[in-house]
């Protein structure tokens, strides 16, 4: 348990943190921004309709599955309109689907010199740090989103994969229950608490973890196979190949 003292001293250190990310962002995908920030921009009657018009559209298009009509509306729209946060955040989300996390980053970091409050444009960059691989600065990125909204369970899950990618099995476990706490029904969350108790050597825990996905999802073979593991390794020959053939069942059909 942090003391007042040493909570306080914490924050302190991952704001620090915040402004090393954002200062090592601005010089990696904008290095302009430093000297030339988005210029502010008087919109005619006309560009705010046309503006509001490319958003629905793009937003339509994205609706019905059109990813790329949804990216070029949205940058058709910022064009016009840099400093549209939300035109901006969804056209990062649509990157980011696409695989294409550089770009989704420059989005979300764009839109943070703008709103550097954002807790969603915070999560957003942070998740997309750790896809990244890049998961210090991931963890410190979430951190902050989570100050801002600490009972969002898709924030206290991210903040769970990054510790859990770094290898902070402990820590990650932290976040993953804090996360089924509110969201209780999240197999994927118990997929991923099961994997990090594992590594732990917690083998009942995971066990148990495993069997709340496959009584949520039925289908999911790579469950079975973690289970057929984990009941091999307590040798339970019986029960592991029983796993295991169901896996093989799921995976041939």
């Amino acid at each position: 348990m942090l003391s007042d003292h040493d909570r306080v001293a914490h924050v302190s250190q991952i704001r620090e943190s915040i402004d090393k990310i954002r200062a090592a962002l601005r010089r990696v995908t904008h290095p302009q921004a430093e000297t030339a920030p988005l210029p502010p921009r008087v919109l005619s009657d006309g560009e705010r309709n046309r503006v509001e018009e490319l958003y629905d559209e793009a937003k339509s298009a994205s609706d019905l599955g059109d990813e790329s009509r949804a990216i070029t509306l949205y940058r058709d729209l910022l064009m016009l309109d840099p400093h549209h946060l939300r035109a901006r955040n969804n056209l990062g989300c649509l990157l980011g689907a696409r695989g294409e996390h550089e770009l989704a980053l420059r989005e979300y970091q764009q839109a943070l010199e703008l709103n550097p409050e954002s807790w969603e444009l915070l999560h957003n960059a942070g998740a997309t740090l750790g896809s990244l691989g890049r998961f210090d600065e991931s963890i410190a990125t979430l951190m902050q989103a989570n100050e801002a909204r600490p009972e969002d369970p898709e924030i206290l899950y991210n903040l769970g994969m990054a510790k859990f990618q770094k290898g902070l099995y402990r820590e990650a476990v932290h976040f993953f229950r804090r996360s089924l706490e509110i969201d209780g029904a999240n197999e994927t969350i118990y997929l991923h608490l099961g994997q990090a108790y594992n590594h732990l050597g917690e083998v009942d825990r995971a066990i148990d973890s495993f069997e709340r996905v496959i009584k949520a999802r039925p289908g999911y073979a790579r469950a079975y196979n973690l289970l057929g593991v984990l009941y091999r390794s307590q040798g339970k020959i019986a029960d592991s190949k029983r796993m295991f053939e169901r896996a093989r069942e799921l995976t041939c059909t």
